[in-house]
């Protein structure tokens, strides 16, 4: 992160999950789920600028932004307003992007919360860390693990974290299919097949991440919507084949899809797999996991 007094410059990465359970649909319309979440290094940035006119404007380089109701950076700009007892002034935010969306890589939260982040220093942290938290968990529920950053332990709808220590820090390369996957779409495909196997991996998850166990953590991966992504995009999953037939360690999908990862036994060996999948697939590259310090200082 850099700033001056009126310019703040912050990373805002994606993540992945390594594991992700989920549970019956509830009474109020979500999930239960229990996940653990990753930052990786892959990032937006995002820039705020303090303007002596009141008022958010937000620019981007989408081809197609959202409008601004459905933007999650103007919301999360204008929920930290309404919070704040004063605002005399305004800011001009500029969002670069790099993470793909609808890929389960949580780029819109994640922007979000470098959003909050963002203007709480700006504005001299006026808000503490559970505001903040209370703020993103009505954005969404990804929102309040961006907040915290590094390794997770997230439940509830996914709004209710526990820090864990650091993962050990793996290499991955991220593999982006052409096509994408809603988180809604991914949903209602799980909710339709409620008799898949669908053995929890969470809690081995977190036990080898204890451990500083990163063997354990390998084997211990695993996310339920996998038993469904092939419907949705078969392109993930012929993307997590060819990550193990290159010599991935292991591969899973992020989040709800579509974009997988698969864990290098070291940076060069990321490049070559990487390299050997660029001719087929939208998107690929290598990147790392974070750290919770890092995620933090943005």
């Amino acid at each position: 992160m850099s700033h001056d007094k009126r310019i703040v410059t912050r990373r805002a990465f994606a993540k992945v999950n390594f594991s992700l359970d989920v549970g019956p649909r509830r009474a109020d319309g979500y999930h239960s789920v229990s996940t653990v979440m990753q930052t990786i290094s892959h990032a937006d940035t995002l820039t705020v600028e303090q303007t002596e006119e009141p008022g958010v404007s937000l620019e981007t380089d989408w081809p197609t932004p959202p409008p601004d109701e459905d933007n999650l950076v103007w919301r999360a700009a204008t929920s930290f307003f309404r919070r704040r007892t004063s605002a005399e002034h305004g800011v001009r935010i500029r969002l670069s992007k790099r993470i793909p969306i609808q890929a389960g890589l949580g780029g819109g939260s994640s922007d979000a919360a470098a959003t909050l982040l963002a203007l709480n220093d700006l504005f001299g942290r006026p808000l503490c860390h559970e505001e903040l938290e209370d703020i993103g968990a009505a954005l969404g529920s990804d929102v309040v693990f961006f907040l915290r950053g590094g390794t997770a332990l997230m439940q509830g709808r996914g709004e209710q974290g526990r820090d864990l220590p650091d993962a050990p820090e793996l290499t991955l390369v991220i593999v982006k299919p052409r096509g994408g996957v809603s988180t809604a779409e991914a949903y209602r495909a799980l909710d339709a097949h409620p008799d898949a196997m669908r053995v929890a991996h969470t809690e081995a998850v977190v036990e080898a991440i204890q451990c500083g166990d990163r063997q354990g953590l390998l084997r211990a991966m695993g996310n339920h919507f996998e038993c469904v992504v092939g419907m949705l995009c078969p392109d993930a999953t012929r993307a997590m084949g060819r990550l193990i037939g290159l010599g991935a360690l292991g591969a899973r999908l992020c989040g709800s899809g579509s974009a997988v990862f698969g864990v290098a036994q070291s940076e060069q060996e990321a490049e070559r797999i990487a390299n050997a999948l660029r001719a087929d697939f939208e998107s690929v590259w290598v990147c790392r996991t974070v750290g919770r310090g890092e995620a933090i200082e943005g």
